[in-house]
């Protein structure tokens, strides 16, 4: 049986639930309460309990790498990479085009350190660069890669010139910027409608462009710059993380339009 007890204390009265139960051990009744909070209204039982404020522990930017992570686990051919290390290095490079340096203050700052606990140090991020950039792995990727994609509207072939002073042997003197220099060729392939990459190798400068369908600067620029201000509006959207939860903060309408035009729910919260 439970019954309301008010003490008044000052100017403020209090309330308290108390129940009546046996104590079997002593074999007599016994009384135990509970505070119930400031008296607010006495008539309706209505008490105000003061709340526990909880300390945030983090702020971290959310909605630019969430996005990603989200869009990019839809896509079946990461399944077989090193997503611990290969997508933070994607989101920072594609987030904060910066110098891999830097990687780590990003990573440190950023919703991703919850989706991945990996060391992305200089030095790590040195040895994984230089794994990922053997041929063959590349070659693999490639075989499985393509093997998921159909170009719907043909190809775009692009050959871009690099030119540089390092020896090594696909280096080569050939024709950039009507000049003679010595550089090396990086070939883009990608899908004419999506713009979607299918292919990419390097060859050695002297090779001559053998075709080129379509590719202007100013469609790539303007599909750039698209990309870059999503990213951008995402990326002002925070997050706070506390003890055992992550709270997001609320959408603007221009961030819930991005995310609901690629069917991506963001929740209001998330545990840890």
């Amino acid at each position: 049986m439970s019954f309301i007890r008010y003490k008044k204390f000052g100017n403020k009265e209090y309330a308290y639930e108390v129940t009546s139960y046996w104590d079997p051990e002593k074999k007599k009744p016994r009384q135990k309460t509970k505070y119930l909070g400031v008296v607010v209204d006495k008539e309706k039982k209505i008490f105000k309990k003061k709340s526990r404020e909880r300390k945030e522990k983090l702020i971290l930017d959310f909605g630019d790498t969430y996005f990603l992570n989200q869009f990019i686990n839809r896509v079946t051919f990461f399944e077989n990479l090193k997503k611990e290390m290969f997508l933070p290095l994607i989101f920072y490079r594609l987030c904060y085009p910066s110098a891999m340096r830097y990687a780590r203050m990003w990573y440190e700052g950023n919703i991703v350190r919850k989706f991945f606990d990996v060391d992305i140090s200089s030095q790590r991020i040195s040895e994984f660069l230089e794994e990922i950039g053997d041929e063959s792995i590349q070659r693999e990727f490639f075989k499985e890669y393509i093997r998921q994609i159909t170009p719907s509207e043909g190809i775009v072939i692009d050959t871009t010139a690099l030119p540089n002073q390092i020896n090594i042997p696909r280096s080569s003197w050939g024709w950039h910027n009507e000049e003679i220099e010595k550089q090396i060729k990086l070939l883009l392939v990608i899908d004419r409608s999506t713009s979607l990459p299918l292919f990419f190798r390097y060859i050695a400068g002297n090779i001559v462009d053998v075709s080129t369908l379509k590719a202007t600067v100013e469609e790539l620029s303007t599909l750039k710059a698209t990309v870059e201000e999503v990213l951008l509006t995402l990326r002002n959207l925070k997050c706070k993380v506390y003890e055992d939860e992550i709270i997001v903060q609320e959408l603007t309408k221009q961030q819930r339009k991005i995310f609901e035009k690629f069917s991506i729910m963001v929740p209001k919260s998330m545990g840890i």
